[in-house]
C-alpha cells in the first residue's frame, strides 16, 4: 500500500469525478459536508492482491474506492467466502465505524486500487461541529446497509438447506 498526500490535481480528479459516485452512497448528505469529507480524506493506492482491510481488525476509517475493484470475504469453516465485489464510488469500513466494532470481513484489491480513507477525527469533527450532520449521516449509511443486504439476501438464500 502506498499512501499519497494527495495533490491539487487530485483533489480536482476527485471533486469532479469521485463527489458523484460518492453522492450515491451519502446521498442526504450537503454538498459542503460531501466536500469536507473528501478534501479531509487520505488517498491509498493498493495492488492486485493486496489486503486493504482484514477481517477482525480495528476500525480504521471509511474507504471510498476511487478506481479499481475489491472483492470482499469472510473466513468460513471450509475456507474464504466471497461476499462482494464493490466498485468505484462505493465505500467499506461503514459498519465499524457505527457499531466500533473490528471488520466484519476482509477487502481484497482485485487490480490496482486507488481509494480514499476518510478517518474517524474527520467524520467526528463534523458530527461535533453540526448537531444536524449526523442524522444525514446515519441515514446515507443506513440506506447503504439495507442496499447491502437485500442483495445479500438472495446470495444466503441459495445457501440455506431447502425450507420446509
Amino acid at each position: 500500500m502506498v499512501q499519497i498526500n494527495p495533490s491539487a490535481a487530485f483533489r480536482r480528479h476527485v471533486d469532479s469525478e469521485i463527489t458523484v459516485a460518492f453522492r450515491k452512497v451519502f446521498c442526504r448528505l450537503a454538498p459542503e459536508e460531501e466536500l469536507f469529507l473528501l478534501r479531509g480524506s487520505v488517498q491509498h493506492i493498493y495492488s492486485a492482491g493486496e489486503i486493504i482491510v482484514e477481517q477482525g481488525q480495528p476500525f480504521s476509517g471509511i474507504y471510498v474506492i476511487v478506481e479499481g475493484t475489491a472483492r470482499v470475504e469472510l473466513d468460513g469453516p471450509t475456507g474464504k467466502i466471497d461476499i462482494a465485489e464493490l466498485g468505484r464510488g462505493d465505500i467499506f469500513g461503514e459498519m465499524s465505524f457505527v457499531d466500533d466494532e473490528p471488520t466484519s470481513a476482509s477487502v481484497i484489491a482485485e487490480g490496482p486500487v486507488e481509494l480514499l480513507l476518510i478517518e474517524e477525527n474527520v467524520i467526528q469533527s463534523l458530527l461535533l461541529g453540526d448537531p444536524t450532520f449526523g442524522h444525514r449521516f446515519y441515514h446515507s449509511i443506513a440506506i447503504t446497509l439495507a442496499q447491502r443486504l437485500r442483495k445479500t439476501n438472495p446470495k444466503v438464500a441459495a445457501l440455506a438447506p431447502q425450507a420446509h
